[in-house]
C-alpha cells in the first residue's frame, strides 16, 4: 500500500503525531483535549465580542431621553440581562471542557486584548487558541495556563509588508476615494511618533494608539453597495501593486448604516479557521455574529 496522505496525517505521520514535536503545541491544552477525543478531533472557533462575550450597553440616546428613574430602571434590566448572558457562557464552556472539545477565540481584539480580557472574565475566556488581529495572529494555551505564538503561522504573516500596504492605501486614497482614510493610530504622523519614541502615548505626545504590526486601519463613509466595491477595488489594487499575503475585512462601525472600519491584514478568520483545519486535522464548528464572521461561518 502507498502511503497515507489523507487530511489527517502528514507524510505518513498522524497530525497529533507531528503537533506532539512542535513546541508550542506539545504541552498544548488543545493537544491534550484533542488526543481524548474518539474520532476525528473537532473544536469551537467562535467569534469573541457579541457571540461567545455578549453585553448590552446603554445607547447613548437611552442616556438622553430617559429620565432618572427610567434610567436606573433600564440599568438594572441590562444588568440582569448581561448576567443570564454570562451564566449561559459559563455554562456552554463547561460543558465544551467535559465533551474535551477545544474553544478557539476569532476575533479582530489582539493577543494582548485578550489576555486582559481573560484576567477580567476568568475562566470563560480561557480558550486554548487564540487568534487575534482578524487572523494575524495564534497563540495556543499550555498546560500551566500561559500562551506561546504558532512559529509556522508567525513566519507566514511575517511576509505581510505593513510599510507597502500603507504606501498603496495611501495613493488609493488620492486617486480614487475621499471617504476613505487612516484610523488616528495609522496617520502619518502617528506613525512617525511612535517611531521616534516606542511610548509615545505615555509620554503625551499623541492619544492614539501604536500602529500594530499586522494591520493597517482606515474609516470608510458609505452605504453597503460602496462599501462592498470600495473592498473589491481596495482587492484588484494590492494585487497590481504585487502585495502578499492580504486580506480585506471591512465591518460596520459604531452602530451607524454610513461608517465601516476597513482592515488589511495578512490573514483573515477564514484563513485562519483554514490553517488551524489544515495543521491540526481538526473539524471546526463555527460561531459568529458579525460581517467580518461571514466567509468563516461559511466555510
Amino acid at each position: 500500500m502507498g502511503e497515507d496522505s489523507s487530511p489527517e496525517r502528514i507524510q505518513g505521520v498522524s497530525k497529533l503525531e507531528h503537533l506532539s514535536k512542535l513546541t508550542e503545541y506539545k504541552n498544548s491544552t488543545i493537544l491534550s483535549k484533542m488526543r481524548k477525543q474518539e474520532g476525528k478531533p473537532h473544536a469551537v472557533c467562535t467569534d469573541v465580542d457579541g457571540t461567545w462575550i455578549r453585553r448590552i450597553e446603554l445607547s447613548e440616546s437611552e442616556r438622553q431621553s430617559l429620565s432618572p428613574d427610567q434610567l436606573n430602571l433600564r440599568k438594572q434590566e441590562i444588568d440582569s440581562l448581561n448576567d443570564v448572558y454570562l451564566d449561559s457562557t459559563k455554562r456552554n464552556k463547561q460543558f465544551l471542557d467535559d465533551k474535551n472539545v477545544p474553544t478557539v477565540a476569532m476575533t479582530g481584539r489582539d493577543h494582548q486584548d485578550l489576555l486582559d480580557l481573560r484576567e477580567k472574565l476568568g475562566t470563560i475566556a480561557d480558550f486554548d487558541i487564540l487568534v487575534g488581529s482578524q487572523g494575524g495572529e495564534i497563540f495556543v494555551r499550555q498546560q500551566d495556563g500561559t500562551y506561546l505564538q504558532d512559529e509556522k503561522h508567525r513566519k507566514l504573516v511575517e511576509q505581510f509588508d505593513r510599510k507597502k500596504v500603507h504606501s498603496v492605501l495611501k495613493q488609493f486614497m488620492a486617486d480614487f476615494s475621499q471617504k476613505l482614510s487612516f484610523m488616528a493610530r495609522d496617520t502619518d504622523e502617528n506613525i512617525a511618533l511612535y517611531e521616534r519614541d516606542p511610548e509615545a502615548k505615555q509620554h503625551g505626545l499623541t492619544t492614539a494608539e501604536s500602529p500594530l504590526p499586522y494591520k493597517v486601519l482606515c474609516n470608510f463613509v458609505g452605504n453597503q453597495q460602496e462599501a462592498e466595491s470600495l473592498k473589491s477595488n481596495l482587492e484588484k489594487t494590492l494585487v497590481s501593486k504585487d502585495v502578499s499575503p492580504f486580506s480585506v475585512v471591512i465591518v460596520g462601525s459604531g452602530g451607524r448604516m454610513d461608517l465601516w472600519d476597513v482592515e488589511i491584514v495578512p490573514m483573515d478568520k477564514l484563513g485562519a479557521t483554514q490553517y488551524l483545519v489544515e495543521e491540526t486535522g481538526m473539524d471546526a464548528v463555527v460561531v459568529g455574529d458579525g460581517g467580518n464572521d461571514l466567509d468563516m461561518v461559511r466555510y
